[in-house]
């Protein structure tokens, strides 16, 4: 749901930045793609977060 709405807004950004001609398409592609690049390395790291936290509840027990 969260990585829904970081979509959502890029793309809003994405649609204002073309329509007043701040950046050109490939400029917004890169910009899209870097965000989802970041999306992506936060899942990653909110897996890697979780499993430590699993392996010290783990131990707690």
């Amino acid at each position: 749901m969260e990585t829904n709405k970081v979509l959502y807004a890029v793309n809003e950004v994405a649609e204002e930045l073309k329509r007043n001609k701040i950046y050109d398409d490939k400029k917004i592609l890169e910009l899209v793609l870097e965000v989802n690049k970041l999306i992506i390395e936060n899942h990653k790291l909110k897996e890697k977060k979780r499993i430590v936290e699993s392996i010290f509840e783990d131990k707690e027990v």
